[in-house]
């Protein structure tokens, strides 16, 4: 499973953090609200993000599993 993800992720195009958490946010208002600003170079990362980040691996690998699924029948 672990290579799967591993290669799956190296598909996919590279997108800024913030925007990822862009994405997610528009699907959940409830995450619009803690939705962190862009962060300037200099600034540390939010802590904020790390709830975008599990998102992002939820639904990688919810669709992941949805493919692996619909080929297995």
């Amino acid at each position: 499973m672990l290579n799967v993800l591993k290669q799956l992720i190296r598909t996919i195009p590279i997108q800024p953090l913030h925007q990822i958490a862009q994405v997610i946010a528009s699907h959940y208002d409830v995450l619009k609200r803690i939705l962190p600003p862009k962060r300037k170079i200099w600034m540390s990362e939010d802590t904020r993000m790390s709830v975008f980040k599990s998102i992002a691996l939820i639904w990688v690998c919810y669709y992941m599993n949805r493919e692996y699924i619909d080929l297995t029948h």
